[in-house]
């Protein structure tokens, strides 16, 4: 039998608190680049895109979070869970890894296929016209399918410096290009629009001769990696339409101000700052967890949870407090005007953050459970509580807030009551 390549999985894993902490701060430098070159976008843009493209722009960025980093989340998350498992049991996986390829494969045919049917309605209600747009969306999701592989495999081995190298990869290609394009002058959205696309497709295309797939190992059935795969998406698409699409809608609706519309999306994206730090422990405690779980250690499992949510609470507040204090500023330096949106919209956009952040660590727990289903019913029933706020007679504005509050408090407490349950 040949050697095991110079890849293969650990077989031994650190202690849940040393596995929280370590490489984090490669991973936080990364997330600063990404969140940096993403308000640097939203930034530029909307000082030298007319009004109305401008919306459109920021419900692309918005949407690529959806239905790319969103959706290929799924296939990241379980090569993730896949690799870190058989890593505690002293088992191979690179013919589950070679698995996920292919599952990552079809997400993208099937993906790619509903965005070109239901294309016509995202360029006329959402992309002003613009079909560019829409090409910059396909060609994202695209590019997080490639992306999801290596980053999957490298949060399961533990190998958090190599992820965090793909996360500011991915921010340099978006930012760079946009950059280019502003010192040339140029001012159409669709420039924008198809770099901003085209950057996440490059860094995977980058990252790709990195990867390396490991010992062979047991094939996973696929009666059991399918679903496992299709209720992740499921949670993924609910998740991150609950933490993205509210100014998409508030954009379709004031088809009449945009210009209100891309001031909300700004100042949405601008109070979720705190989630782009939480992350970098977020990519850690998804391996962590799934350790604990896989040897039945639940006290361990607890404990992590407790940490994350401690980690939760201080980001939350300071978010909140920071959101308030430096919005309005950012807003009006920017446009001019802040369009109706005040310190308390800002605050509630703050708040709406820590409860997304608060479904990271409990959706990450259940996972660690294998809780794959009740993840997605989770999500599902916060969702309700989003639609259900966008049919109510509120202005769009407000009704944003309202969804993105009211699913989070849905999504929290049922994923709360769920963890305590299988726990135990």
């Amino acid at each position: 039998m040949s050697a095991a390549p110079r890849s293969a999985e650990p077989t031994s894993a650190p202690p849940l608190g040393r596995g929280l902490l370590k490489g984090t701060t490669s991973i936080a430098t990364a997330l600063v680049v990404l969140g940096a070159s993403g308000y640097a976008f939203l930034a530029v843009t909307a000082r030298i895109v007319p009004a109305a493209d401008y919306a459109a722009l920021a419900a692309l960025y918005l949407l690529m979070a959806v239905f790319g980093g969103g959706l290929f989340s799924s296939v990241e998350l379980e090569t993730s869970r896949l690799v870190s498992g058989g890593a505690a049991r002293g088992e191979p996986t690179g013919t589950a890894v070679r698995q996920m390829r292919l599952v990552s494969t079809g997400l993208l045919v099937l993906v790619s296929l509903a965005m070109l049917a239901a294309g016509r309605l995202l360029v006329d209600r959402v992309f002003n016209g613009d079909p560019w747009l829409l090409a910059g969306l396909l060609a994202a999701c695209a590019g997080f399918a490639v992306l999801s592989l290596p980053r999957g495999t490298f949060a399961g081995r533990g190998r958090l410096p190599a992820y965090a190298a793909t996360i500011g990869g991915e921010g340099l290609a978006r930012l760079l290009p946009c950059l280019i394009l502003a010192a040339a002058g140029v001012t159409a959205a669709a420039g924008f629009g198809v770099a901003l696309g085209l950057g996440p497709l490059l860094a995977g295309l980058l990252c790709v001769p990195w990867l390396r797939l490991g010992a062979p190992g047991g094939h996973v059935p696929w009666r059991t990696l399918l679903p496992a795969v299709g209720w992740l998406a499921g949670s993924a698409l609910l998740s991150l339409g609950l933490a993205n699409l509210g100014p998409v809608v508030v954009k379709a609706i004031l088809v009449e101000d945009p210009a209100r519309a891309g001031v909300f999306a700004f100042a949405f994206v601008l109070a979720r700052v705190p989630q782009f730090l939480f992350t970098s422990a977020q990519t850690a405690l998804l391996p962590a967890l799934t350790r604990a779980a896989a040897t039945g250690d639940h006290a361990r499992l607890r404990q992590g949870v407790r940490q994350a949510v401690l980690v939760v609470a201080a980001l939350g507040a300071l978010g909140v407090l920071g959101t308030i204090l430096v919005g309005g500023f950012v807003i009006r330096v920017l446009f001019d005007s802040t369009h109706g949106i005040g310190a308390l919209d800002l605050g509630l956009l703050g708040l709406g953050a820590a409860f997304a952040m608060m479904m990271a660590v409990l959706q990450s727990a259940l996972l660690a459970l294998a809780k794959h289903r009740l993840v997605t019913l989770a999500y599902a029933l916060g969702f309700a509580g989003f639609v259900l706020c966008f049919l109510l007679p509120l202005d769009p504005v407000a009704a944003g807030l309202a969804a993105q509050l009211v699913s989070g408090v849905i999504t929290v407490a049922v994923m709360l009551h769920l963890f305590r349950r299988y726990a135990r």
